[in-house]
């Protein structure tokens, strides 16, 4: 795990040397696994040795997913006051009912505004495990994922040119989001382990994902000429024990 965020974060360096033009985000589960080895501490260093890491490279946006929440909301917390960018729309104080998290980042990149937003599963789907309901009892509520982004799509459109979903749902929950809430442009999500070369139609929107355990960098690349157009597809995964030594 630690050897491949060493050549993960040795790959972003490399492309910010080459191109100017760089934001690197994460879907989420990135923190522990999905069997913890019942050594809280040791998973805790592990975990901030990534968060370390992501801030090292300087990550733009990084959503909550659901195995994030093994050790607890608070642990994430901490993590977001030290500087890691983390989002989510739909994880919510149970007593304000206010999100946690930023819902969403603007991060401005060759003269255009791309805005992130990020969703996790509801707590009823099979995805928020007995052992993330115990670590976060009374700290958490998620809210449905298609109706939080039927609410905050609208009001990004107004902020952004491009708008990207960070997502730990899964590619037939994403294309069900992208449907209830029109005028996603791209959807990159996680938790499933998927692996897609070329994209997925979800309603409007273009899906992809990379795979798992940090074995392949998703490496997305747009020529805008006008955000009215259609979007041309030249999305690659990349993965990193092919392409570094």
């Amino acid at each position: 795990m630690l050897g491949g965020l060493a050549r993960r974060v040795a790959y972003v360096e490399k492309a910010r040397r080459e191109k100017d033009r760089v934001l690197v985000v994460d879907s989420g589960d990135l923190f522990f696994k999905y069997h913890p080895e019942g050594e809280p501490e040791k998973d805790l260093k592990k975990a901030q040795l990534i968060g370390k890491a992501y801030r090292k490279m300087g990550v733009a946006a990084l959503n909550v997913g659901c195995l994030d929440l093994l050790q607890g909301v608070d642990y994430l917390r901490q993590e977001f006051s030290r500087g890691l960018p983390l989002i989510s729309a739909n994880l919510l104080d149970p007593g304000t009912k206010r999100p946690i998290f930023p819902t969403h980042v603007l991060r401005e990149i060759g003269g255009y505004r791309v805005a992130f937003f990020g969703l996790l599963p509801p707590e009823s789907g099979p995805e928020v495990t007995p052992a993330i309901r115990r670590a976060n009892e009374g700290k958490i509520l998620i809210s449905d994922p298609a109706e939080t982004a039927r609410q905050i799509v609208p009001h990004l459109k107004g902020k952004a040119d491009l708008i990207v979903l960070l997502s730990d749902l899964g590619l037939f929950k994403d294309q069900a989001v992208a449907k209830a809430a029109p005028g996603i442009h791209f959807i990159l999500g996680g938790h499933e382990g998927r692996f897609t070369r070329k994209s997925e139609r979800a309603g409007t929107a273009f899906a992809f994902q990379s795979s798992y355990k940090g074995m392949y960098v998703g490496n997305l690349r747009l020529t805008l000429e006008s955000v009215m157009l259609p979007f041309r597809d030249d999305g690659e995964a990349l993965q990193l024990e092919e392409r570094i030594s």
